[in-house]
């Protein structure tokens, strides 16, 4: 009888140092996740700056490459160094002559770039390495775009796997001044991985 009464004390210890454990746990991420929250609140740009500080604090060296690689990019004397920062597998969905026309159409409509600010950041393992993808707002000097860019490191070297630019004025040059095509639809420029033509 004795020995089932340790066996049931034992038990009971157990399975209460189990429960406090895991109410100590939860209680620790409630108070940490709500102090987060907090300190998110107080951003001096608000809840949306804390966040896009977050990403870029997140995004660590990609953020910059990002930055670069579109303003070498947008720059009309850069583009064999913008070409130079792209991955092998870019290069083969996108050959030169479609990188050219892709910079020309950036450069056409939507002028030079002066900034780029994360909205949000996004890391994938795979059997090739990891793809770094950064949603970005940009501002070039016809207009705002949203520019997606996706980063793989290759030989050592951070490099573009894919590249989007999303920006209703891409829409306005390719409508007719007098067409009947609604207004605030948007189009793009991709290349890399995911396509090599304008939609």
């Amino acid at each position: 009888m004795a020995a089932r009464t340790r066996v049931l004390w034992t038990i009971w210890i157990v399975l209460g140092v189990v429960a406090l454990s895991s109410l100590l746990c939860c209680g620790g991420a409630g108070v940490f996740g709500f102090l987060r929250v907090q300190e998110l609140a107080e951003h001096p740009e608000g809840f949306d700056g804390g966040l896009r500080d977050m990403a870029a604090t997140m995004a660590g060296e990609s953020y910059p490459a990002a930055m670069a690689f579109t303003e070498t990019l947008a720059a009309d004397h850069d583009v064999d160094a913008a070409w130079e920062k792209t991955t092998a597998s870019f290069r083969k969905a996108t050959p030169r002559r479609r990188f050219d026309d892709l910079h020309s159409a950036i450069s056409d409509v939507m002028g030079d770039y002066q900034s780029m600010r994360i909205r949000s950041y996004r890391a994938k393992a795979g059997t090739d390495g990891t793809t770094r993808t950064l949603i970005c707002d940009a501002t070039f000097v016809n207009g705002p775009a949203t520019v997606l860019i996706e980063m793989r490191s290759e030989g050592g070297t951070l490099r573009t796997e894919t590249f989007r630019v999303d920006s209703p004025l891409f829409l306005k040059t390719l409508v007719a001044p007098n067409s009947d095509a609604g207004t605030g639809s948007r189009t793009e420029v991709v290349a890399g991985s995911e396509g090599d033509a304008s939609r």
